[in-house]
């Protein structure tokens, strides 16, 4: 029911965890699903280590690669808060992201 790119390599994801502490980790994929079980499992970011339980809030399809970056890179000089709304508003919720894969969504991130 997490959002997992299967058809199409160039397809990415921005996704956004919630450590234990509240603090947000906001990161990129072609596989969510794949990427927060390796957080989970203490590889990937440093930032997430020792931050367990780990809650996945959200993640949104944003397109190539390059447009993942971009948004990343945006998205991670947002506050919290803003992050939060975002994920709210556009992301897909960990209860909904089966129903929304057949959709592309590409909201402005200005």
């Amino acid at each position: 029911t997490w959002p997992v790119n299967t058809h199409d390599a160039e397809l990415w994801w921005i996704y956004l965890i919630e450590r234990f502490d509240g603090r947000l980790y906001v990161g990129i994929a072609t596989d969510v699903r794949r990427r927060f079980a390796q957080h989970c499992a203490g590889r990937g970011a440093k930032f997430l280590r020792g931050g367990a339980p780990l809650r996945l809030i959200g993640a949104l399809r944003v397109g190539d690669h390059t447009v993942a970056v971009r948004a990343e890179r945006r998205v991670k000089r947002w506050r919290c808060a803003r992050k939060r709304l975002f994920f709210r508003t556009f992301g897909t919720s960990i209860g909904t992201l089966h129903d929304q894969l057949g959709s592309t969504v590409r909201p402005s991130l200005s």
